[in-house]
């Protein structure tokens, strides 16, 4: 598999390559030291720009983002959807006794979907809870997040799009690109390993994104970045 994308990825045809992360492993495996792939970040930072979405400065509410129950397991990590569907559950009820509503949504998966009605189920009718787990559009899911004061995710799209709107975000990283992502908008803090999850530590680290938002001067090194490879990629096309 390893030789066929080398092949594929060393084409004429092919004048330039991008990612999220991993460009280092590309570069060394599959283009013997040259840099040809470049990391940027996802192009969802600009989501709040592509859709004229903006957040909500008055919401009180937090965005609990649900993940499939067996996600850990599949990756090899003893945290059990029982386990899950406890950690969502203690933090939601301590968010509310602290103030804040909850809305509990998903990015559309729907295997996602099914882990939050079973938390629905769980939960009962608590006052104060929403729930939009049924996303049918990336415009949708702007407008779910830009409603939020913050959040806390397992799924990176949710923590990209939140990063787009300034809404601070927790994520529960389940694997290295989670918190690959907030290490490079300047927050590394904001993501919470396995070993960590307790809603107490996730609470406070919640709490903590909230007061110190994220680095602006990061924010305009990271657009610029994006938008200069995107200006070179399109001259690519141009020239054909």
């Amino acid at each position: 598999m390893k030789e066929q994308k080398g092949k594929r990825l060393n084409r004429k045809c092919v004048k330039s390559i991008t990612c999220r992360d991993g460009a280092d492993w590309i570069n060394q495996n599959l283009y013997y030291g040259k840099k040809i792939a470049a990391e940027i970040p996802c192009c969802a930072i600009f989501s709040s720009q592509a859709y004229q979405i903006q957040k909500n400065p008055t919401s009180n509410t937090i965005g609990i983002g649900v993940i499939r129950g067996n996600i850990f397991e599949s990756y090899g990590i003893s945290i059990s959807q029982e386990k899950l569907l406890s950690l969502y559950e203690q933090i939601i009820r301590k968010l509310l006794k602290m103030g804040y509503s909850c809305c509990v949504f998903t990015n559309g998966y729907s295997k996602d979907i099914q882990f939050g009605q079973l938390l629905s189920k769980r939960l009962g009718l608590l006052e104060n809870v929403e729930f939009c787990l049924y996303v049918d559009s990336g415009e949708k899911l702007v407008q779910t997040i830009a409603s939020f004061k913050a959040l806390i995710t397992a799924r990176l799209h949710s923590i990209i799009v939140a990063y787009s709107l300034d809404i601070p975000s927790i994520g529960i990283s389940w694997t290295e690109k989670v918190t690959d992502f907030l290490k490079l908008v300047g927050s590394p803090q904001n993501a919470i390993q396995t070993d960590k999850l307790e809603d107490d530590i996730i609470i406070t680290a919640l709490e903590q994104a909230v007061k110190k938002g994220y680095p602006l001067t990061t924010r305009k090194i990271l657009e610029d970045k994006v938008c200069d490879k995107m200006t070179k990629i399109l001259s690519y096309i141009q020239k054909e």
